[in-house]
């Protein structure tokens, strides 16, 4: 069968989209233009062939006198490479995948200009009119083209590329915004398209430890230690890692993963209050030498895992003094030092490793809804006023810290008020800080994502409007979050997780949610 012939069989194929068969005919194209090249180049082959088997012959043939022999000078065919033209919108092989995703978030079905549409029939208005459903952009100097639905980014393209999903992760990562997330349960295989930065995430933060090691080794020798330290060198390397620990073999693990998807590593905590009840070892020692301790663990850890390019410098201080399971975490905490511990173990580790970014990570903050400010004895405004009262303490002290946050544990039954979020963002850039990636997460469930034990009845709080579901009401929240830091210029934010659970925009199956394109929404609307 000719080439024309195969066209027609393709193009007859019944039951397959017209994308497809127009990718099969360009490859179909690209083959018969292979074969027909490697065919001249064996004809040629031939020719030549044939011509010194002529010359052979007549050599040995009783001598005349010969006519002059011209041998014909032989081209080669060129070698054509086919150019395939720029990909139309309408052949995009993908498009019904990713339409499928944005109208099952929504329920089955999307109106789009005044009309109901399942996903095929969005496809299709889409393949058929595609001009009315793109826009073009400029990021950084480059020109792209989105697909938009309803002020929702659905696939994407750089000048003549092909089209591509549009994932919240690739907008993030053109538009120089670090979002950060973990890898929990069932989300590794989306954490690539909300996520440019990985969070370090073990559980125990001293797991990667080992327990038994002779401390003393360290708090009898620390001047020389910390000079090896500031060096790059780990003293005790081999006896200092349990590199047969859970948590070790997690941040191997983790590393590998960043390193496969181009994703940024975050460290997780280089102090924690935990530190003080977990690990009696550690807890028994005078606290000039548990300083040393601390010192040493969070110094070899950056030191032995050079991914890291930003670190919690402490995480929950302030919470694990007003909350924790223990009264005496302030008393310990003073005895270390307080605030001059902070700043000493900032300027160590900038001194170890000088282009990290070191952050303060809060709790209970931003999350104090209106709805909360006066339960528990006013515990939520005094977390607050402590916190902000940290920050100034630390700028005073010119503590090299560059960041601070706070986790937002939102829960749809206490919504947050848009202005009290503003106010503190502001708040943390006039203390002189620049506003780190948060941990947020918004529950649905009839539990806060944090308090599991109910102690904050639903129906004291919040009631939903009627026609609200939960899924709608969590999107509302994640998308005022984002919308409200980008407008206070910040270049990080940060989930949670991406599915670990029902307060997160990944459902338990690692489809997308209502929350996924809502977000999506606001990223796209702030590209100028």
């Amino acid at each position: 069968m000719n080439l024309a012939g195969l066209v027609r069989k393709l193009q007859q194929l019944p039951g397959q989209p017209a994308g497809w068969k127009n990718l099969c005919i360009l490859r179909s194209c690209a083959a018969y233009s292979r074969t027909m090249q490697r065919w001249h180049e064996m004809k040629n082959k031939i020719i030549i062939c044939f011509l010194l088997v002529s010359m052979l012959v007549a050599s040995c043939t009783p001598a005349t006198t010969p006519a002059p022999t011209v041998i014909p000078t032989m081209t080669t065919a060129p070698t054509i490479t086919p150019t395939l033209a720029p990909q139309n919108l309408a052949d995009a092989p993908d498009l019904p995948i990713w339409i499928e995703e944005y109208v099952h978030a929504y329920g089955g079905k999307v109106t789009v200009n005044d009309v109901e549409m399942d996903s095929e029939q969005l496809t299709n208005a889409i393949r058929q009119n595609p001009e009315k459903f793109t826009q073009t952009k400029q990021i950084k100097g480059l020109e792209y083209s989105f697909v938009i639905v309803n002020g929702t980014p659905i696939s994407m393209k750089e000048s003549s590329f092909s089209w591509e999903k549009a994932t919240f992760a690739k907008i993030a990562r053109k538009l120089g915004l670090s979002v950060t997330t973990r890898i929990n349960a069932g989300s590794e295989l989306i954490v690539p398209e909300i996520a440019t930065t990985l969070q370090m995430e073990y559980g125990d933060p001293y797991s990667i430890y080992n327990e038994n090691f002779d401390w003393s080794k360290v708090t009898t020798n620390w001047d020389t230690i910390k000079q090896e330290l500031i060096r790059g060198n780990i003293p005790f390397q081999d006896e200092i890692f349990d590199i047969n620990s859970f948590g070790y073999k997690a941040v191997e693990y983790q590393i590998d993963y960043t390193k496969e998807h181009d994703l940024d590593y975050k460290g997780d905590c280089l102090f924690y209050p935990l530190f003080f009840f977990k690990h009696p070892v550690y807890a028994s020692l005078p606290p000039e030498d548990q300083k040393k301790v601390v010192f040493f663990m969070a110094a070899s850890k950056i030191l032995k895992f050079q991914e890291i390019s930003t670190a919690n410098l402490s995480c929950e201080l302030i919470a694990w003094e007003l909350w924790g399971d223990s009264e005496k975490t302030e008393q310990k905490f003073q005895e270390l030092g307080s605030t001059d511990f902070l700043v000493g173990l900032a300027t160590l580790i900038k001194e170890v490793k000088p282009d990290i970014k070191l952050v303060i990570i809060e709790d209970l903050i931003i999350y104090n809804s209106p709805l909360y400010r006066n339960l528990f004895d006013d515990i939520y405004l005094e977390q607050y006023n402590q916190f902000f009262g940290l920050l100034g303490e630390l700028k005073e002290k010119h503590a090299p810290i560059d960041g601070a946050m706070t986790e937002n544990n939102m829960w749809i039954y206490s919504p947050p008020e848009r202005q009290f979020i503003e106010t503190t963002l502001q708040k943390i850039k006039d203390t002189g800080f620049e506003i780190a990636a948060s941990e947020t997460v918004v529950g649905i469930d009839d539990n806060h994502p944090v308090f599991s034990d109910n102690y904050i009845p639903r129906e004291e709080l919040y009631i939903l409007p009627s026609g609200i579901s939960p899924d709608q009401k969590q999107a509302e929240i994640f998308a005022m979050l984002l919308d409200a830091a980008l407008n206070q210029g910040t270049t990080n934010f940060g989930f949670g997780s991406a599915s670990d659970g029902t307060a997160d925009m990944f459902d338990q199956n690692q489809e997308p949610k209502v929350a996924y394109f809502e977000v999506l929404k606001v990223l796209y609307k702030h590209i100028q």
